[in-house]
Protein backbone atom coordinates (compact mmCIF):
# COMPACT_ATOMS: atom_id res chain seq x y z
CA UNK A 1 0.00 0.00 0.00
CA UNK A 2 3.06 2.19 -0.22
CA UNK A 3 4.35 4.61 3.13
CA UNK A 4 1.51 5.68 4.95
CA UNK A 5 1.04 9.15 6.85
CA UNK A 6 1.48 7.46 9.93
CA UNK A 7 4.53 6.38 8.85
CA UNK A 8 5.51 9.53 7.52
CA UNK A 9 4.82 11.73 10.48
CA UNK A 10 6.35 9.23 13.11
CA UNK A 11 9.95 9.83 10.55
CA UNK A 12 9.40 13.23 10.65
CA UNK A 13 9.29 13.23 14.01
CA UNK A 14 11.94 11.13 14.64
CA UNK A 15 14.65 12.83 12.06
CA UNK A 16 13.34 16.35 10.90
CA UNK A 17 15.53 17.40 14.41
CA UNK A 18 17.78 16.23 16.64
CA UNK A 19 16.32 14.38 20.21
CA UNK A 20 18.09 16.22 22.91
CA UNK A 21 16.20 15.43 25.86
CA UNK A 22 17.47 18.86 27.28
CA UNK A 23 16.67 20.75 24.43
CA UNK A 24 13.55 22.69 25.69
CA UNK A 25 15.87 24.04 28.67
CA UNK A 26 15.98 27.92 28.70
CA UNK A 27 13.70 27.74 25.83
CA UNK A 28 12.22 31.41 27.09
CA UNK A 29 15.05 33.06 26.29
CA UNK A 30 16.35 31.44 23.09
CA UNK A 31 18.07 33.22 20.84
CA UNK A 32 16.54 33.85 17.35
CA UNK A 33 19.61 33.43 15.77
CA UNK A 34 20.07 29.63 16.64
CA UNK A 35 16.76 28.48 14.28
CA UNK A 36 16.77 29.13 10.73
CA UNK A 37 12.34 29.94 11.16
CA UNK A 38 11.65 33.68 10.52
CA UNK A 39 12.07 32.85 6.88
CA UNK A 40 8.43 33.24 6.70
CA UNK A 41 6.95 36.68 7.72
CA UNK A 42 3.48 35.93 7.91
CA UNK A 43 3.86 32.16 9.54
CA UNK A 44 4.47 33.02 13.40
CA UNK A 45 6.94 30.27 13.89
CA UNK A 46 8.25 29.50 17.72
CA UNK A 47 11.30 29.97 18.72
CA UNK A 48 11.76 26.44 20.04
CA UNK A 49 12.91 23.90 17.40
CA UNK A 50 10.99 21.03 20.09
CA UNK A 51 8.93 21.04 22.58
CA UNK A 52 7.35 18.34 24.60
CA UNK A 53 4.12 18.64 27.45
CA UNK A 54 2.91 15.94 30.01
CA UNK A 55 -0.67 15.82 29.94
CA UNK A 56 -2.40 15.26 33.24
CA UNK A 57 -6.04 14.91 34.46
CA UNK A 58 -6.72 14.34 38.44
CA UNK A 59 -2.95 14.60 38.94
CA UNK A 60 -2.22 11.97 37.16
CA UNK A 61 -0.08 11.71 33.53
CA UNK A 62 -2.31 10.79 31.05
CA UNK A 63 -0.28 11.37 27.86
CA UNK A 64 1.66 13.71 26.04
CA UNK A 65 2.51 16.35 23.68
CA UNK A 66 5.69 16.36 21.13
CA UNK A 67 6.38 18.98 18.88
CA UNK A 68 9.61 19.57 16.54
CA UNK A 69 10.09 21.87 13.67
CA UNK A 70 12.51 23.13 11.28
CA UNK A 71 12.75 25.59 8.99
CA UNK A 72 15.13 26.56 5.43
CA UNK A 73 16.02 29.51 3.87
CA UNK A 74 13.49 28.66 1.17
CA UNK A 75 11.08 29.41 3.48
CA UNK A 76 9.41 26.27 3.72
CA UNK A 77 9.01 25.16 7.14
CA UNK A 78 7.76 22.17 8.88
CA UNK A 79 6.61 21.23 11.90
CA UNK A 80 5.97 17.15 13.20
CA UNK A 81 3.61 16.65 16.22
CA UNK A 82 2.67 13.60 18.03
CA UNK A 83 -0.71 13.96 20.91
CA UNK A 84 -1.40 11.02 22.56
CA UNK A 85 -4.00 10.68 25.64
CA UNK A 86 -4.64 7.33 27.35
CA UNK A 87 -7.50 7.20 30.01
CA UNK A 88 -10.10 5.22 31.10
CA UNK A 89 -13.10 7.50 29.30
CA UNK A 90 -10.80 8.67 26.36
CA UNK A 91 -8.23 7.51 24.23
CA UNK A 92 -6.37 9.29 21.02
CA UNK A 93 -2.97 8.67 19.55
CA UNK A 94 -2.83 11.36 16.59
CA UNK A 95 0.24 11.87 14.19
CA UNK A 96 0.12 15.00 12.26
CA UNK A 97 2.72 17.03 10.37
CA UNK A 98 2.37 20.22 8.33
CA UNK A 99 4.28 22.23 5.76
CA UNK A 100 4.35 25.63 5.04
CA UNK A 101 5.45 27.94 2.46
CA UNK A 102 6.48 31.40 2.71
CA UNK A 103 4.16 32.17 6.09
CA UNK A 104 1.46 29.42 3.89
CA UNK A 105 -0.31 26.08 4.98
CA UNK A 106 0.22 23.55 1.83
CA UNK A 107 -0.19 20.29 3.34
CA UNK A 108 -1.62 18.92 6.48
CA UNK A 109 -1.19 14.85 6.99
CA UNK A 110 -3.06 13.22 10.35
CA UNK A 111 -2.85 9.83 11.16
CA UNK A 112 -3.75 7.51 14.27
CA UNK A 113 -6.50 6.04 16.38
CA UNK A 114 -9.22 8.28 17.80
CA UNK A 115 -10.92 6.94 20.69
CA UNK A 116 -10.56 3.03 19.29
CA UNK A 117 -11.50 4.30 15.40
CA UNK A 118 -8.06 4.78 13.20
CA UNK A 119 -8.20 7.94 11.41
CA UNK A 120 -5.86 8.99 7.90
CA UNK A 121 -6.65 11.94 5.85
CA UNK A 122 -4.19 14.21 3.72
CA UNK A 123 -4.90 18.03 2.34
CA UNK A 124 -3.09 19.82 0.39
CA UNK A 125 -3.51 23.05 -1.70
CA UNK A 126 -2.49 26.79 -2.42
CA UNK A 127 -4.52 29.66 -3.30
CA UNK A 128 -7.52 27.96 -3.19
CA UNK A 129 -8.06 26.31 -0.04
CA UNK A 130 -7.05 22.83 1.19
CA UNK A 131 -8.51 19.71 -0.01
CA UNK A 132 -8.17 16.09 -0.49
CA UNK A 133 -9.42 12.90 1.54
CA UNK A 134 -9.66 10.56 4.68
CA UNK A 135 -8.90 6.77 4.68
CA UNK A 136 -12.50 6.85 3.62
CA UNK A 137 -12.24 8.34 0.52
CA UNK A 138 -14.57 10.75 2.02
CA UNK A 139 -13.36 14.32 0.51
CA UNK A 140 -12.45 17.59 2.59
CA UNK A 141 -11.71 21.02 2.18
CA UNK A 142 -11.14 23.58 4.15
CA UNK A 143 -9.95 27.86 4.05
CA UNK A 144 -6.31 28.35 3.46
CA UNK A 145 -6.58 30.36 6.89
CA UNK A 146 -7.88 27.87 8.37
CA UNK A 147 -5.37 26.67 11.32
CA UNK A 148 -4.32 22.73 12.47
CA UNK A 149 -5.74 22.37 16.79
CA UNK A 150 -1.60 21.78 17.11
CA UNK A 151 -1.64 24.61 18.99
CA UNK A 152 1.55 25.81 18.83
CA UNK A 153 0.82 28.61 16.26
CA UNK A 154 1.27 31.82 17.65
CA UNK A 155 -1.31 32.80 15.54
CA UNK A 156 -3.68 30.46 16.52
CA UNK A 157 -5.28 32.87 19.12
CA UNK A 158 -6.47 34.96 16.30
CA UNK A 159 -7.69 31.99 14.29
CA UNK A 160 -11.40 32.10 13.11
CA UNK A 161 -11.56 28.79 11.27
CA UNK A 162 -9.77 25.44 12.52
CA UNK A 163 -8.35 22.19 11.43
CA UNK A 164 -9.59 19.09 13.56
CA UNK A 165 -6.47 16.91 13.37
CA UNK A 166 -8.15 13.62 13.91
CA UNK A 167 -10.44 13.70 10.91
CA UNK A 168 -9.24 16.85 9.00
CA UNK A 169 -12.49 18.50 9.03
CA UNK A 170 -12.78 22.79 9.84
CA UNK A 171 -15.11 24.59 12.18
CA UNK A 172 -15.48 28.24 12.88
CA UNK A 173 -14.07 29.82 16.32
CA UNK A 174 -14.11 32.69 18.47
CA UNK A 175 -11.73 33.96 20.53
CA UNK A 176 -11.51 35.92 24.02
CA UNK A 177 -8.81 37.19 25.55
CA UNK A 178 -8.67 36.37 29.41
CA UNK A 179 -5.50 38.60 30.60
CA UNK A 180 -2.11 38.00 32.83
CA UNK A 181 -2.19 34.44 35.00
CA UNK A 182 1.16 32.49 36.55
CA UNK A 183 1.44 28.53 35.50
CA UNK A 184 3.66 26.16 37.24
CA UNK A 185 6.61 24.84 34.58
CA UNK A 186 9.00 22.73 35.05
CA UNK A 187 10.96 25.59 35.42
CA UNK A 188 9.08 27.24 38.28
CA UNK A 189 6.56 29.93 37.71
CA UNK A 190 5.61 31.72 34.46
CA UNK A 191 3.31 35.03 34.10
CA UNK A 192 1.57 34.35 30.86
CA UNK A 193 -1.20 35.07 28.76
CA UNK A 194 -3.92 33.13 28.25
CA UNK A 195 -7.18 33.23 25.73
CA UNK A 196 -10.08 30.82 25.02
CA UNK A 197 -11.32 29.53 21.98
CA UNK A 198 -14.98 27.93 21.51
CA UNK A 199 -16.53 26.58 18.86
CA UNK A 200 -19.40 24.11 17.54
CA UNK A 201 -16.89 21.30 15.94
CA UNK A 202 -15.62 18.47 18.17
CA UNK A 203 -18.82 18.72 20.05
CA UNK A 204 -18.41 21.84 21.90
CA UNK A 205 -15.15 23.13 21.35
CA UNK A 206 -13.90 24.47 24.26
CA UNK A 207 -10.01 25.24 25.07
CA UNK A 208 -7.43 27.94 27.31
CA UNK A 209 -3.98 28.71 25.82
CA UNK A 210 -1.72 29.71 27.26
CA UNK A 211 1.86 32.07 25.93
CA UNK A 212 4.81 33.06 27.40
CA UNK A 213 6.62 35.89 27.06
CA UNK A 214 7.63 35.27 23.73
CA UNK A 215 4.10 34.58 22.78
CA UNK A 216 4.62 30.82 21.67
CA UNK A 217 2.39 28.29 23.33
CA UNK A 218 3.28 27.22 26.34
CA UNK A 219 -0.16 25.65 28.05
CA UNK A 220 -3.55 24.35 27.33
CA UNK A 221 -6.35 23.63 29.61
CA UNK A 222 -9.63 21.83 28.54
CA UNK A 223 -12.46 19.59 30.21
CA UNK A 224 -13.35 16.03 29.15
CA UNK A 225 -16.31 14.06 30.58
CA UNK A 226 -16.11 16.30 34.37
CA UNK A 227 -12.60 16.28 34.56
CA UNK A 228 -9.89 19.00 33.94
CA UNK A 229 -7.13 17.99 31.68
CA UNK A 230 -3.94 20.44 31.65
CA UNK A 231 -0.85 20.22 28.74
CA UNK A 232 2.16 21.05 31.17
CA UNK A 233 5.22 22.34 29.11
CA UNK A 234 7.98 20.51 30.04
Amino acid sequence: MGVSVYNLARRKILSVLPKTAGAFAGVSVACAGMLPLRTAEALSTPVYQNVDFDIVARGQKVGGFSGRFQGDPSGQFIAATRNYITSDVYSVDAYNVETWNQGILTRLTGEGVNNGSAFRFELSGIGQGLSGSDQNRNRLAVPQNALPTTYWNKDFRRARRVINTTDGSDFGVRATELGLSTIRTAYGDIQVEKVRIRGAGLGLYNVVLSYDVNGDWTGLEFSLFGFDVLYQRK
